[in-house]
């Protein structure tokens, strides 16, 4: 019975290290296949160094109701981006490593030393508002907002790219791609500034985040935009090696792809539902009405 015991208590934690190593390593190689190895790593490392930075500014005091208590290094004022301090290219926010998280455990908050299991009710509005006070530093260091938190779409258009090396992936390079992956942020960014007030305040986590509730907004639709890109960028790829003309001479016009990309998307679409079983139909609608499309 020891033994199986000692066995469990070895293999457990094993297994959980595993798995997170398959998710950092699955996460990874999404991430270098869209936007090429040598932008992930500057990503990373700017994001770091960043965090840190907006880690030692005061709370922001717009949205704070008490101020809190924070170590101050030294004064941190985003009139200008902050990537030209760094001067690395970069890519837009829409990941988080798991491995890279605990780089930051020096400067979170610590376990509290007694026994209690929950916090009151002002420290966690404190901590909140800390929290979201280093994300509106971010947000505002990279240039995707201003001080008044509009989204920024020219720094969407074409500023983004601009911290980037073209020639890290194929794609990258490609007008149409970056175009449309642009064309989606603006519409994420345009999705936001257009929720009624209403639609934020009847939502207790939305005014958590104050000001920052449409930014909030538009970065998970932001994530859902650039992982359809991105996908389609790797599609294309395979199609072009494994899948040339799948949709046959008339399969695109049937379909109305505006480009390369699109035509991968539908090549991919007919592949994934030819190999369906007969109730495919059902399959769809029980996902639809259940949003997992």
């Amino acid at each position: 019975m020891s033994r199986l015991v000692f066995l469990l208590l070895v293999a457990v934690p094993a297994t959980l290290c595993m798995k997170e190593m398959r998710e950092y390593l699955d996460m990874w190689n999404w991430d270098a296949a869209c936007w090429g190895e040598s932008n992930v790593e500057s990503f990373m490392k700017m994001e770091k160094n960043m965090i840190q930075e907006c880690l030692a500014t005061p709370v922001d005091g717009s949205l704070q109701s008490s101020r809190i208590t924070m170590p101050v290094r030294k004064s941190f004022q985003p009139a200008q981006p902050l990537r030209s301090a760094f001067n690395m290219p970069s890519m837009p926010v829409y990941n988080t490593y798991p491995f890279i998280n605990s780089m930051y455990s020096p400067y979170g908050r610590k376990k509290r030393s007694s026994d209690m299991e929950y916090i009151d009710a002002q420290e966690l509005k404190d901590l909140w508002t800390a929290k979201v006070s280093n994300l509106t530093c971010f947000m505002k260091g990279m240039g995707v907002i201003d001080d008044q938190y509009n989204i920024q779409k020219e720094f969407l258009k074409s500023g983004v790219w601009q911290m980037h090396d073209l020639r890290a992936a194929e794609h990258l390079s490609d007008s149409v791609w970056t175009q449309k992956m642009s064309q989606s942020w603006c519409d994420c960014a345009e999705m936001a500034a257009a929720i009624p007030q209403s639609a934020l305040d009847n939502c207790p986590i939305s005014r958590m985040f104050g000001p920052m509730a449409r930014t909030m907004k538009f970065l998970m639709c932001k994530k859902m935009h650039t992982e359809k890109n991105c996908a389609m960028a790797a599609a294309e790829k395979l199609q072009r090696k494994y899948h040339p003309n799948c949709l046959g001479g008339t399969g695109a016009a049937v379909l109305a792809v505006r480009d390369k990309y699109e035509e991968a998307l539908a090549c991919s679409m007919t592949l994934m539902h030819g190999k369906m079983e007969m109730d495919s139909t059902a399959k769809f609608v029980h996902s639809a009405i259940h949003g997992e499309l």
